[in-house]
């Protein structure tokens, strides 16, 4: 039989991903734009929005994925500085790095 959750059990609000609304900023306007766009929600709407670490983790491997490398370099840098080391952020960096460019990563 289906069971319906208990209506009195308090559920937590889902916020949308940051990733999506850089996406869309990207596509429209640039890397840049959508960096700057970062940084001003998480300073002035961070409440309105999910900034966990795995979100833009995930929007960075999607450019990087298709191919769009620089822009995955990009976000990812954003994500290592939303999330200094140890997070994954600055490995992610380095390890894409090196696709991106013939240079040897610094």
């Amino acid at each position: 039989p289906l069971r319906l959750p208990d209506p009195s059990f308090p559920l937590w609000e889902v916020k949308p991903s940051i990733a999506v609304t850089l996406r869309a900023t990207i596509t429209e306007r640039g890397l840049e734009a959508a960096i700057q766009q970062h940084r001003d929600l998480k300073t002035n709407q961070s409440d309105a929005y999910d900034f966990g670490e795995p979100e833009l983790y995930r929007l960075g491997y999607l450019y990087l994925a298709s191919g769009d490398l620089e822009t995955a370099i990009g976000i990812f840098k954003l994500n290592a500085e939303a999330y200094p080391p140890p997070r994954r952020g600055t490995h992610t960096t380095a390890w894409a790095r090196p696709t991106w460019s013939k240079e040897t990563p610094t």
